[in-house]
């Protein structure tokens, strides 16, 4: 079980196409599932602050933030916060080792 979806899923793989256009293949390949979390993180982030206008403050921001229902990553479950918590439900997803690529592949 992750938090993220596996790179060799069709979901990840969607993810590494996306970022085919703005990283290099050297950036490309060091991809990984802290690429993933990052990517999420910076959308959540992303969001609230768009959602802010041109009242951009640290205050807004925050509010912003905490109202976030079902933000879709593409690379993770929604994210929802609420008081005390800040969640993304992943489906359970059983998985195999891939000792060649170091990596997971999910189980069909």
């Amino acid at each position: 079980m992750d938090y993220v979806e596996p790179i060799a899923s069709e979901e990840g793989q969607k993810f590494i196409e996306l970022a085919k256009k703005y990283l290099s293949a050297d950036e490309v390949a060091r991809i990984n599932r802290y690429t993933m979390t990052g990517y999420a993180g910076a959308r959540v982030l992303l969001a609230a602050i768009a959602k802010c206008g041109k009242d951009l403050t640290w205050a807004c921001t925050n509010a912003e933030l905490a109202k976030t229902k079902d933000l879709m990553t593409g690379v993770m479950a929604p994210i929802s916060f609420a008081d005390g918590s800040r969640f993304s439900n992943q489906k359970v997803q059983i998985m195999r080792a891939d000792f060649k690529t170091l990596g997971f592949t999910p189980v069909k």
